[in-house]
């Protein structure tokens, strides 16, 4: 009778799952010598910020499945007096200059989730997932991050199948987002980046990106992309292959790129490069082989 009664207060009130998730996870506390590793697959939670000594990671994950939660707080490095921020001198870009030191968080491995909290400040990259052996590193999960004034890439995950949602990667002196192919990116914003401000490499879906100022290309990649907005990066706003909807672009270096399916977009600024066909979309001139679109058919 205690038995039955104990499952039916957790069918009422959900109170047993929601505790036996929370006693799952390993908290984590700034440790004795750096960087914290990571070795076993499971939940980790931060329970203070991380504060890594100048030219250290922070965190190293050498496990598959693991999820990092950033419980609100910051990983940042020790040593760096003077933060990035953005260069209004040349209107794109960083204040600060690139690195090779060691990312903040670094990880190797298959399903990988960091999400909730701040990573910035560090000497070289904020986060990477990199190849790693013998497993190779793919379906990584970040969300709910703020990636920014690291002096590398923000985010550079390799592999197949990532997702970003609700990820911000400002003040870069690198890319802000650098992934691999059938990636997925949702509410995506990248801002005055050294590079490029998101490259997402073959088969990738992207919605509600914001690219702006960056030193490079905005939004580099092929696929599905929806819902972009693009401006004052200093090569193109955006080069991409695939089917493109709902693009506004303007004050951009260079000529916008589109290659495949163009709908519904608003170049303001000028020419855009085209092959494929396009319909319902403005532009200063066309250029390329592209042409319009007839009762809803490419010709």
């Amino acid at each position: 009778m205690k038995r039955l009664f104990s499952r039916l207060a957790c069918i009422c009130f959900g109170t047993c799952a929601l505790a036996t998730a929370a006693s799952a996870q390993t908290p984590v506390s700034p440790p004795g010598s750096w960087p914290f590793a990571i070795t076993v697959s499971g939940s980790y939670r931060l329970t203070a910020n991380m504060l890594a000594p100048a030219a250290s990671s922070a965190i190293v994950i050498t496990a598959s499945n693991v999820t990092l939660d950033l419980n609100g707080f910051t990983v940042s490095q020790a040593g760096l007096v003077t933060p990035c921020g953005p260069d209004t001198l040349t209107g794109y870009g960083s204040t600060c200059a690139s690195s090779a030191s060691p990312v903040l968080i670094s990880a190797t491995g298959r399903n990988i989730t960091i999400k909730n909290g701040v990573v910035s400040n560090g000497s070289g990259g904020g986060i990477s997932l990199n190849v790693g052996s013998p497993t190779e590193a793919m379906y990584g999960v970040f969300e709910d991050l703020r990636v920014t004034g690291n002096r590398g890439t923000g985010i550079s995950a390799f592999g197949d199948g990532n997702r970003f949602t609700r990820v911000d990667v400002s003040y870069n002196a690198g890319s802000g987002i650098q992934t691999d192919g059938q990636a997925h990116l949702e509410s995506v914003s990248a801002s005055w980046n050294d590079g490029y401000g998101v490259v997402a490499s073959p088969y990738s879906i992207a919605s509600r990106v914001v690219t702006q100022a960056n030193g490079q290309t905005g939004f580099y990649g092929s696929g599905i992309v929806d819902q972009l907005l693009t401006r004052d990066n200093n090569s193109e706003g955006m080069n991409i292959a695939g089917v493109i909807r709902n693009v506004l672009s303007e004050g951009n270096g260079a000529v916008d790129v589109a290659a495949g399916i163009l709908l519904d977009s608003n170049f303001n600024t000028g020419t855009v490069a085209t092959s494929g066909c396009y319909a319902q979309t403005r532009a200063g001139s066309f250029i390329g082989t592209g042409v319009p679109m007839t009762s809803n058919t490419c010709p």
